[in-house]
């Protein structure tokens, strides 16, 4: 699936200058930029290995202290954050650098009594599809009125070799919660908090077809045009000569030797596999999920140059949720050589009242340009 064809959303959370959130070298600061999880939904009993990605500045030591609070709220008037049944997680993780390029990872299996402490699914259910879904398939054992408990002890011994029925399996995914995961990086001057809750439910242990999955790469590379200033409408001109450079996926990345034109106009070109899923109020409507991106660049041979590398359509310095697709490279000359990554989210919004978190991947390249 094209990202032309995929609704992009793209967003920020900078208000001050064009660049800046992307341009990783223009500040002496730890910048993360995604935890991701794999799977990034799972059942009680089931591991997911979790990964930290940042940015540390070189000369930055810094220290990550891991927690995982199995119940969570947003307070009063979704206001202040509070934080129940928190656990210290994390204690072997194992870390990598590539460069300033910071990952860390280490797995966690969901407890069994997380659906029994959230507060996500209250004791006795209040949602009307919930209950109805439930006096339908559990039936008296799920209590008069239906109960979390009843439901949650049904789930658990539930046979995961007999086929769910289109009942249960939407009793099954509705019945949901989430657990918050938060990394605190602390350096010498600074610190820095990042969380990322996981959606935790039955449905992957029982066979769901409405399994969340992370998105995947079709294809990711740069296409070069021999045109200046060209946009992204002469990638579909027959009459412009491109040239292709793809970008090979791995960690750590590897590197991309692409010749520099000053007369050429250079794109990122991205194509992501995503899921179809069915509409939770809607029987019988089939969508795809939504597609959200985040791209963040660093120049090794000048960290702090001023220079936006990553351009809008209009050629133009952009904030990030500002960007046109595809994006448009602007390297600064020949000998330059770039960080650049593609956090990708994928989105069920209709989904989002009964727990299902975004899937996200990280998508990391390095791009060297060089005198023909």
């Amino acid at each position: 699936m094209l990202l032309p064809l995929t609704p992009l959303l793209l967003t920020a959370c900078s208000d001050s200058f064009p660049d800046e959130e992307m341009h990783l070298g223009l500040e002496d600061k730890i910048r993360p930029y995604a935890i991701t999880l794999e799977p990034p939904e799972a059942s009680p009993g089931e591991t997911v290995q979790v990964t930290l990605h940042a940015h540390v500045p070189p000369g930055k030591s810094v220290d990550i202290h891991w927690q995982v609070a199995l119940d969570y709220d947003n307070g009063l008037y979704e206001a202040d954050e509070i934080e129940r049944q928190v656990l210290p997680v994390g204690q072997n993780a194992q870390s990598a650098y590539s460069g300033t390029m910071l990952r860390q990872w280490f797995t966690w299996t969901v407890p069994d009594s997380v659906a029994r402490v959230s507060s996500a699914v209250p004791d006795v259910l209040t949602d009307p599809v919930l209950v109805a879904l439930a006096q339908l398939v559990v039936g008296p054992d799920a209590g008069d009125p239906p109960t979390r408990a009843g439901v949650e002890t049904w789930l658990a011994s539930r046979d995961p070799s007999v086929p769910l029925s289109p009942e249960e399996e939407a009793l099954v995914d509705r019945f949901s919660c989430a657990v918050r995961f938060r990394a605190t990086m602390e350096t010498r001057d600074r610190a820095v908090d990042v969380t990322r809750n996981l959606t935790v439910r039955h449905s992957r242990r029982l066979g769901s077809t409405q399994v969340n999955t992370n998105n995947t790469e079709n294809s990711r590379l740069v296409v070069a045009l021999e045109k200046a200033d060209a946009r992204s409408a002469d990638l579909e001109d027959p009459a412009v000569v491109a040239h292709e450079y793809p970008l090979v996926p791995a960690q750590p990345p590897v590197p991309q030797t692409i010749p520099f034109h000053p007369d050429w106009t250079y794109f990122l070109v991205e194509s992501f596999a995503l899921q179809d899923y069915n509409a939770p109020f809607e029987p019988g409507l089939v969508v795809s999920e939504e597609l959200e991106g985040r791209w963040y660049y660093y120049r090794h041979d000048d960290p702090a140059a001023p220079e936006a590398f990553l351009r809008n359509d209009e050629g133009e310095e952009p904030e990030m949720w500002e960007l046109d697709y595809p994006i448009i490279l602007a390297p600064a000359g020949p000998d330059t050589r770039y960080f650049l990554v593609s956090v990708m989210r994928d989105l069920r919004r209709d989904w989002v009242q009964y727990f299902l978190t975004p899937g996200a991947s990280v998508y990391p390249s390095e791009i060297q340009f060089v005198t023909p």
